[in-house]
């Protein structure tokens, strides 16, 4: 037995499950996509795994689980409820065994035992860290993993230590959006898991019947209910944890000779809070990259800001650079002075547009995050990087302690506005 001979029992198992098991009148195309996420999950081994609502994340999981008990291999399901497991997976595996004659000694909220002994152990994160102890299995599902904290990922892995000795191991952590501190995010973003997340977007290009199921949770869960259930995007909970590679080098063979755009973005701070301007270099490629170049906080009244903004676009040449200028609040008047020069400026900055931070700024910083994902954005600023880390703090008016990291991500989002067509 082997890692294929998995994939293929559960490819098998989602063919005649979908055959067999669908209910009369649906016609959606589950198998377009379930079946090259079973290879996925199966040839990855340790996998953050995020879908959308009734697209069939569980049974997609409940294929891979019961690949294994006709292998003879359990399977351990954790749950933050018992009795959650069963209503969402464990009744799944169960209904797919009897679906393709499996007999089972045993299936109940604590678990399912198989006629060839093969077993679904069940736990709940609630118990702490050693509710799995004891167990051997080869398949972990972990699902509403947005929900558990960071801590258990070890405890939880040491249930396919056995498993993992013999490069048969499958571990799956599913969820929706979550914090940025809990397991969901964190198994991928600081170990070394595999992310596969699909969007709407992405199952109705491939089922269009969704597209209405799609609409519908629009409607009744709100844009931010939508964005965490069905997007999948993190919940926001502090700038300062956002990037995970905030050190990664900018590769030697682009430092020296390589195409790149420049691009600027300024976020105006209003009091006690700080301007920032950012020059970020684009490269495009196969693995496009934005590499974070310099930046200037200001806290001076507005008229000097101005002047002193122009001077540091002129000293770097940065004068027919793209400009995004955020203009919420008073960022305008900063628009309309460098948008509107003397025309008898000898060295006139010609590309400002305005940035408006709205719905989407969190999408922004989504798509920030997969280029840190991919090891494609580099802080060769040190101010930048100190500032997203956390590191760069400073008391207001009234005696608080506050970061400026939020000030320097607004700048590199108006920045990244103006590279164009999101490719990363």
């Amino acid at each position: 037995m082997n890692r294929q001979q998995i994939i293929q029992t559960a490819k098998g198992i989602a063919r005649y499950a979908s055959s067999v098991g669908r209910k009369k009148g649906d016609k959606a195309n589950y198998l377009g996509y379930q079946l090259p996420i079973c290879g996925r999950l199966v040839m990855n081994k340790y996998n953050a795994f995020k879908m959308p609502r009734q697209t069939g994340k569980t049974w997609t999981a409940s294929f891979i689980a019961v690949a294994y008990l006709l292998n003879g291999i359990d399977v351990l399901v954790a749950y933050p409820k018992l009795t959650q497991g069963w209503d969402i997976l464990l009744s799944k595996i169960r209904d797919v065994c009897l679906m393709l004659g499996v007999g089972l000694e045993k299936a109940s909220i604590n678990g399912i035992v198989c006629s060839n002994g093969a077993a679904v152990h069940v736990v709940t994160t609630q118990k702490g860290f050693d509710s799995n102890r004891g167990y051997t299995a080869g398949c972990l599902l972990v699902d509403e993993a947005q929900n558990m904290e960071a801590n258990l990922l070890n405890s939880l892995l040491s249930t396919v230590t056995v498993y993992a000795r013999m490069d048969m191991e499958t571990v799956i952590f599913m969820g929706t959006g979550g914090y940025r501190n809990k397991l969901l995010e964190t198994c991928w973003r600081e170990n070394d898991f595999q992310l596969t997340h699909l969007m709407p977007h992405h199952i109705i290009s491939i089922d269009p019947s969704y597209k209405e199921v799609d609409d519908g949770w629009k409607k009744k869960l709100g844009v931010q209910g939508y964005r965490t259930e069905q997007l999948c995007f993190m919940v926001e909970g502090g700038n300062s944890s956002i990037f995970k590679h905030i050190d990664e080098p900018l590769p030697e063979h682009l430092r020296e000779g390589a195409t790149f755009r420049n691009v600027v973005g300024i976020d105006v701070g209003q009091n006690p809070d700080r301007t920032v301007v950012m020059w970020c270099k684009y490269y495009p490629g196969s693995i496009p990259r934005i590499e974070v170049v310099d930046s200037l906080r200001l806290g001076d009244p507005y008229p000097v800001q101005q002047v002193r903004i122009e001077e540091w676009i002129k000293e770097r040449k940065l004068n027919n650079a793209p400009i995004a200028v955020e203009v919420n609040g008073i960022g305008r008047a900063l628009y309309d002075y460098l948008s509107l020069q003397d025309l008898a400026d000898p060295e006139p900055i010609t590309r400002v547009g305005k940035f408006h931070i709205g719905a989407d700024k969190r999408d922004i910083v989504y798509r920030l995050q997969t280029y840190d994902y991919k090891k494609a954005i580099h802080f060769t600023d040190e101010k930048t990087r100190n500032a997203v880390s956390g590191l760069i703090s400073y008391t207001d008016d009234n005696g608080k302690w506050k970061c400026d990291h939020s000030d320097y991500l607004s700048a590199l989002i108006a920045a990244s506005t103006r590279i164009g067509r999101w490719v990363c």
